[in-house]
């Protein structure tokens, strides 16, 4: 069983924040359900949900160890940088399909760890998004 993690994007602090994660003196919590909460000296309260943008886990690993998430790039081997997204019911690479050669594979839960590699993510790098 995979274990379920989130990290959300802070578009104001350009910062990732995890579960627990300290931003100006606040604590970020990422419920199961991916809803934020922060914690601060006045109590708890809502996120502007348009300062935040969530990614979940999806559960592997890169050669390195990385853990993977929505929204990382990676090189993928033989195939080129794909941004990892979420297809509705499972998570995919974006352009795989493009970039291989036999389109034999769907999804990227197909690539063993040491075919891909983390190099970025769509926030901080988006200069690695192929067009």
């Amino acid at each position: 069983m995979r274990k379920i993690k989130f990290r959300a994007w802070d578009h104001f602090n350009k910062v990732f924040a995890a579960s627990y994660d300290k931003i100006n003196g606040s604590e970020i919590s990422i419920t199961f359900d991916g809803a934020l909460i922060i914690s601060g000296r006045d109590g708890y309260y809502d996120l502007e949900f348009k300062r935040y943008t969530i990614q979940q886990f999806t559960g592997l690993e890169d050669r390195n160890g990385k853990e993977i998430y929505e929204g990382d790039i990676l090189q993928v081997l033989g195939a080129g940088k794909c941004p990892v997204v979420w297809d509705r019911y499972f998570f995919d690479l974006d352009n795989y399909d493009q970039y291989s050669m036999d389109n034999q594979f769907s999804a990227f839960y197909n690539l063993e760890p040491q075919e891909m590699t983390v190099i970025g993510n769509i926030f901080e790098n988006p200069d690695l998004i192929p067009l």
